[in-house]
């Protein structure tokens, strides 16, 4: 029974390595694609699908296999995609069964509802190729409650006019990019030229870029653009975004209604007015912009060479509204974050929203650090920030414009340099020194207050203490008289 069991098992193991050894070989020459599922269970356990030399065969193979009926069958957890090439589609290469299979939504790469896909790259890029905007024309739809991971390429190349140029992730569904590149894509008349997220849906990026996106005619979302929805970037860069034709509100990122976590992040170029071959791009209204109810955390974060030069803004008469992060009835929370050789006109616009800043350096850029308002009745503050003039491209005298007698904003520890305020009684001053360098009235609870009142209360107490010490000997005398 021993031997028979050993045996069994010799098999087992036989048959696990060579199913291991065929998944792993490389690629057959002129293969492009591999598709692979990965079996339910607690063991991972990979099924090889196919080769195909054709992205289109492969692609559709995929989805295919990934229908959730087929799944359910085959007991697959997940699709597994590899790319072996660089692949670029050419308008009219594709058939009617291309445009009509499960892979594809016309010509964009389609990832069907409720599909669990990963997609290696390998490195490579996937170019829809277009030149002009398209009806469908983002490079990838990923469609209501998909799950969809890739890790590692480019995609670029999409000009689209009814949903994002790069990547369009409908309602709920929940998509990770691992140090991926999403560049050079575009819209016209609709938002998000590199990414749109909407509707429940969470987009969740690690590593790559957000680069060089453009929108034409659209107002809203330069890079990515979110609604009702969330999206979390870590160590992502975003740089060159911008808009063509009418000032983009967002150029790198736009959320409404939704939730943004940055950490670690580079936003810079973006906003800044450029020439293509046909065309110049217009001033940015906003590098990010928050409204309805936004909530962003933005942590160790550089912001610089964001904007454009003083003649860009006079000759588009944007110069009243141009900002690096504009917030409307929104929340706003930075942490270790810096800002630096920015040319828009504001660091910083607020209007009825909750602002915290912490730890963060306001220095060496060509803006006003501050303009507008902060929610009445909520707490909001610069805590131990440091702050400059460093010369704005207006000529006024002021650093900090409350547009109300009340901001809602206090300065706790902070540092202003040669910084001044248009409205000095407008914020709180706590812990810190007025912009003129005298120093101002201290909260009661600061720390130089405290050491008072504590060296106060020492003094009652050893007051009390002699009192009472005096009274007992007076008392212990009178009474040895009476004896």
């Amino acid at each position: 029974m021993k031997k028979i069991f050993a045996i069994l098992m010799a098999m087992c193991m036989l048959r696990g390595l060579l199913c291991i050894a065929a998944f792993a070989a490389e690629p057959a020459a002129g293969v492009v694609l591999r598709v692979s599922a990965l079996k339910e269970g607690d063991t991972p356990e990979y099924e090889f699908i196919g080769d195909y030399e054709s992205f289109e065969d492969g692609w559709n193979a995929a989805m295919e296999l990934a229908d959730s009926e087929a799944m359910e069958t085959n007991n697959y957890d997940r699709v597994v995609v590899d790319l072996y090439d660089d692949w670029t589609a050419v308008d009219g290469q594709f058939t009617e069964d291309f445009r009509n299979g499960s892979g594809f939504d016309w010509d964009a790469i389609y990832v069907q509802d409720g599909v669990r896909i990963t997609l290696n790259m390998n490195g490579h890029t996937i170019n829809r190729g277009l030149t002009e905007w398209e009806n469908n024309g983002e490079v990838m739809c990923i469609d209501e409650d998909a799950d969809v991971i890739i890790h590692d390429g480019t995609i670029k190349g999409g000009w689209s006019c009814n949903g994002a140029g790069g990547i369009h992730i409908k309602d709920n569904a929940n998509v990770t990019l691992d140090n991926v590149n999403i560049m050079d894509n575009k819209v016209d008349d609709d938002d998000g030229a590199g990414i749109a997220v909407y509707d429940g849906a969470v987009l969740t990026m690690n590593g790559g870029s957000v680069s060089y996106n453009a929108s034409y005619n659209a107002v809203y979302g330069g890079g990515v653009y979110v609604e009702n929805a969330s999206a979390f970037f870590t160590d992502v860069t975003f740089q060159d975004n911008r808009g063509f034709h009418r000032s983009t509100h967002g150029a790198a990122v736009y959320v409404d209604n939704g939730t943004l976590k940055m950490e670690n992040c580079q936003i810079f170029g973006n906003g800044l007015m450029q020439e293509s071959d046909d065309d110049t791009s217009r001033p940015a209204y906003s590098v990010i912009n928050l409204s309805n109810g936004s909530d962003a955390t933005i942590t160790g974060t550089e912001f610089f060479e964001n904007g454009g030069a003083y003649e860009t803004y006079t000759e588009h008469n944007t110069m009243k509204y141009t900002t690096v992060i504009n917030t409307i009835a929104s929340q706003l929370t930075m942490e270790k974050c810096t800002f630096h050789d920015n040319h828009q006109v504001y660091l910083i616009q607020s209007e009825a929203s909750i602002l915290n800043a912490v730890h963060s350096d306001f220095t060496g850029n060509h803006s006003f650090v501050f303009y507008g308002n902060c929610a009445r009745g909520r707490d909001s503050a610069f805590t131990n920030c440091t702050f400059d003039y460093s010369e704005p491209m207006l000529n006024l005298e002021d650093t900090f414009f409350f547009n109300l007698s009340d901001a809602g904003l206090s300065f706790v520890d902070c540092v202003f340099g040669d910084a001044t305020f248009n409205e000095k009684d407008a914020a709180q001053f706590i812990d810190t020194e007025e912009p003129d360098g005298s120093n101002y009235p201290a909260s009661i609870f600061g720390e130089g207050s405290l050491v008072m009142i504590i060296a106060i209360l020492a003094l009652i107490a050893i007051s009390i203490c002699i009192i009472v010490a005096y009274r007992k000997k007076v008392l212990h005398a009178n009474v040895e008289d009476k004896e």
